[in-house]
């Protein structure tokens, strides 16, 4: 299981697992108070047995994510936090979107690389055409695959959904009773950017910026998930042109232009330059500045 296959492992859920054990004495909890804490106090009462299994199965996916490890105490069973969200780089200050994306990813722990494929090709879609439902996902995911992938359906759509709207991947509007998908990396990148190497005002060739942002969010464009995800189109001319960024990506880039936090640049000279697709048209970039 992983947390695309697991119901109980919503976001919201995960990151009070993560802040349960971060608020207790050297990151340890007993497991018996950690289920009494996190079961709905409702659902406790009126079907303990549903509120111990969601609570288990939540806090074994947060222990494959890696960030919480089962130990015994006295022959009794507690919990304790294996890392802190800033242990890492102290000099930043990571959001949670950003750690637990870093665990998603995490090349050593493949556990969850069935989400960030599926979100690898989501963020191929044009944010602009795509119904980001659940029919419109299942029917796009049968014509560009011989098989599913991902093995989404109707309740893993939903952690696929919920999961992207926290990495900051895409946001939701509810449109004729259910809720749209958008894919809109806008407020990963920014974030990646304004943590990154590159001072302000700095400007550096527009490749090695998207390297190092695939690097970081590797469902994006240069990152493994992408190369991974080409391999297995049906249509194998499908692979992405790494030259001309997805729908998605280009529209995150001229959105943060267009707040000032980022300038693309168009140097003739220049060896390498992307196309960015802006509805019918491309505009071609060489270089990048940010204003972070």
């Amino acid at each position: 299981m992983s947390l695309l296959a697991t119901p109980e492992a919503s976001p919201g859920r995960v990151l009070t697992v993560f802040h349960l054990l971060d608020q207790q004495p050297e990151g340890r909890i007993e497991y018996s108070r950690a289920e009494q804490l996190l079961s709905p106090e409702p659902l406790r009462f009126a079907r303990k047995d549903d509120a111990e299994s969601m609570v288990r199965e939540l806090l074994k996916e947060c222990t494959k994510l890696g960030f919480v490890r089962e130990l015994s105490v006295k022959r009794r069973p507690w919990l304790e936090l294996t890392c802190e969200m800033d242990s890492a780089t102290p000099s930043t200050q990571r959001t949670p979107f950003r750690y637990f994306g870093e665990l998603i990813f995490a090349a050593d722990n493949e556990t969850n690389h069935d989400l960030a494929l599926a979100l690898a090709w989501f963020l191929e879609q044009d944010p602009l055409s795509f119904r980001g439902d659940w029919d419109s996902i299942e029917r796009r995911i049968g014509k560009d695959f011989p098989s599913n992938p991902f093995g989404l359906q109707n309740v893993r759509y939903s952690q696929l959904r919920d999961w992207a709207v926290f990495l900051g991947l895409a946001w939701t509007f509810a449109s004729r009773g259910a809720k749209w998908l958008v894919p809109d990396p806008r407020r990963n990148v920014a974030h990646v950017l304004a943590t990154s190497r590159y001072g302000a005002k700095e400007r550096v060739p527009v490749r090695e910026v998207l390297e190092f942002v695939g690097e970081q969010t590797p469902v994006l464009e240069f990152g493994r998930f992408r190369e991974k995800l080409s391999t297995l189109y049906a249509d194998k001319e499908q692979k992405a042109d790494a030259t001309v960024l997805s729908p998605a990506s280009s529209q995150a880039w001229l959105s943060l232009e267009d707040e000032g936090k980022v300038e693309l640049l168009r140097i003739a000279d220049a060896p390498q330059r992307v196309q960015l697709q802006d509805g019918p048209r491309q505009k071609a970039v060489t270089h990048v500045t940010t204003h972070l």
